[in-house]
């Protein structure tokens, strides 16, 4: 096997999980954002929230005022900001090395004033930890979606 064969070989499985991250992601943003246009278009704030970081706390807002258990919204928005940073890195980010234990990923940290590059070092078994996690998330972010459009009488 040459050199090349073995790095593909090496990389797919990363690449795997990267991608199952990415598709896993997608159903979540999309609960998040019908969570925010349901309240929103129910009167439910001022201004629209555009990022996730605002979105989570409008909803996370609001859904205490409608009622939801403070325990469980604190959870499982805790468990989408912590699931999301992974993929993030993974989406954003650059692969520098890997093999078959380890993936190093840079990415820049737009948020700091000078030019930063922070590396993430990123293990098989968290990588597919965060894909199990965004799975459960999506049930979650469905049921919660379903109960809100109950709660605000759309049934």
């Amino acid at each position: 096997m040459n050199s090349n064969q073995n790095e593909q070989r090496l990389l797919e499985p990363w690449l795997t999980v990267i991608g199952l991250l990415t598709v896993f992601w997608s159903p979540i943003e999309r609960y998040v954002d019908e969570c925010v246009s349901l309240l929103y278009e129910a009167g439910k704030g001022k201004k629209k929230p555009l990022t996730l970081s605002h979105k989570l706390t409008f909803i996370q807002k609001e859904l205490l005022i409608l009622g939801f258990p403070a325990s469980n919204i604190e959870s499982l928005f805790s468990a989408t900001k912590s699931t999301v940073q992974i993929r993030d890195v993974c989406v954003h980010g650059v692969i520098d090395s890997f093999d078959e234990n380890e993936l190093k990923i840079s990415k820049v940290q737009g948020k700091t004033e000078k030019y930063t590059v922070e590396i993430f070092t990123l293990t098989s078994e968290r990588l597919n930890k965060s894909a199990n996690n965004l799975m459960q998330l999506n049930e979650h972010w469905n049921l919660l979606v379903s109960e809100v459009h109950k709660r605000l009488g759309h049934s």
